[in-house]
């Protein structure tokens, strides 16, 4: 029987259309609307406002403007697996998600770069500034979005120039932003790369002679490292961690089929396990957690930098009455799907964090960034990227203990907030604030030298 390509897909189920299937007419989502009514959830037209009001794009702008905004958009209900942006292509429209979920991906790495959900802005930049799209979207359910087109938009701000600029300076950072985070992802995203450009790659299926000739599995003193042979079978994972002897450091980044029973075999074999870096694995779920549990106490270092596959309720779940007191190291940078109260269950169950990593991840609220502030034994504490609000930056300056913070590419940083915190974040040793643009660099450094701050990372 012929096998799926998007069974197995090396993206799962982010698995990224063929490219000339992608240019087909019934896929070009921006030049006519969509009426087939959603089989899974209401119309939600009404939430344009709402989600305007609450986006920080649009956040400087009036009631009025926002009103007449809304008014322009029009409404499309999209099956899943529709690709509604092209990387490369001329923009003519800007989209609201309101209802379900969407991939970002770049089809010349068959790369996804992240998920986007409700409330999501995507498709501004192209129609600002006649850029060519920077990344194809793709929807992952079915989804409501709310669609504006280019002339539709600038009839709305034609008297109102500066509500426009203040947006457009708001989408250059973005833009910057954006452009630095996919160039940082293309550097570590595994390579997955099929025969033919556009086509997603196969990868080999568990147990066949294709992945026999992968490279074994290594493992050099007590470190195993499987991020160069990241089509290692399920099966074949297991069978290892029941036979090995010891290890203590555990690299499966990027591997395609480990998920969390093999996280939890492993563990269970290896209580004395000290590091485990899981970055950019589809299998993994929040239920890691609890896979690592028998490793709790000896746990030092955890990497979870962009598992989507970690995402709240579950999370707080699995958290839920569970402490890590081994745990100094923890980054979850990317996962995209974990709300408020994941974030606080997390910093109440590593009692003994040190450095914590949340860069680029949504819904960081300034309740969560209170949780960080009075964690006492963190040290360094990065939310680079995570779009933080003014009250949000002015919380997380009252941590006692931390010496290091990144708020880098938070556009709303000013000059202001940082010679504030600094003067009342008497541990502070190093502040990256690049990325940030507006920013006076003779007031920072005047700054930091008066509060006795080593470092100050500008660009």
């Amino acid at each position: 029987m012929k096998k799926s390509s998007e069974k197995h897909s090396p993206l799962g189920r982010h698995a990224v259309p063929p490219m000339g299937e992608s240019k087909r007419e019934d896929r070009r989502m921006e030049d006519e609307r969509i009426d087939t009514p959603l089989p899974v959830f209401q119309r939600a037209e009404n939430e344009i406002p709402k989600h305007l009001f609450e986006n920080p794009f649009f956040a400087g702008i009036s009631t009025e403007t926002s009103r007449e905004l809304s008014d322009k958009f029009h409404f499309k209900t999209i099956p899943p697996n529709e690709v509604l942006l092209e990387q490369g292509e001329t923009g003519k429209a800007a989209f609201f998600l309101l209802k379900g979920r969407v991939c970002v991906y770049l089809p010349s790495h068959e790369a996804v770069v992240t998920t986007l959900g409700p409330g999501s802005l995507f498709g501004e930049i192209a129609l600002l500034f006649d850029e060519k799209r920077t990344a194809s979207v793709k929807t992952e359910e079915w989804c409501l979005v709310g669609v504006v087109t280019k002339d539709d938009f600038y009839d709305v701000f034609k008297e109102k120039k500066a509500e426009l600029e203040r947006i457009k300076t708001l989408a250059r950072k973005r833009y910057e932003e954006t452009k630095l985070k996919k160039d940082s992802f293309l550097l570590t995203v595994p390579e997955t790369r099929g025969a033919e450009r556009g086509t997603a790659s196969l990868v080999p299926i568990p147990g066949s002679a294709q992945c026999a000739r992968k490279k074994p599995i290594a493992v050099s003193g007590n470190v195993l490292d499987l991020s160069k042979n990241t089509n290692v079978a399920k099966s074949a994972f297991v069978s290892f961690a029941n036979d090995c002897e010891e290890i203590k450091t555990a690299n499966i980044s990027g591997c395609l089929f480990v998920d969390d029973e093999c996280v939890a075999a492993l563990c269970r074999k290896q209580p004395g396990i000290r590091e485990i870096d899981a970055s950019f694995c589809p299998n993994i779920t929040a239920v890691f957690f609890e896979s690592v549990f028998p490793a709790r106490l000896s746990l030092r270092t955890v990497t979870l930098a962009r598992c989507n596959g970690i995402a709240s309720p579950e999370l707080e779940d699995c958290l839920q009455g569970s402490t890590f007191p081994g745990i100094e190291t923890l980054s979850l940078s990317g996962c995209v799907f974990v709300r408020e109260r994941g974030y606080l269950e997390l910093v109440r169950s590593c009692t003994a964090i040190v450095s914590l990593s949340l860069s680029s991840c949504e819904n960081i609220t300034q309740s969560v960034v209170a949780a960080v502030s009075a964690k006492s034994t963190l040290r360094n504490i990065d939310l680079s990227f995570c779009g933080l609000s003014p009250r949000c930056i002015a919380a997380v300056f009252a941590s006692k203990g931390a010496e290091s913070l990144s708020l880098r590419g938070n556009a709303l940083c000013t000059d202001g907030a940082l010679v504030d915190g600094m003067a009342r974040m008497a541990s502070l040793k190093t502040l990256d604030a690049r990325n940030i643009e507006a920013l006076d660099e003779a007031i920072l450094l005047r700054a930091a030298r008066r509060n006795n701050v080593e470092t100050v990372l500008l660009s």
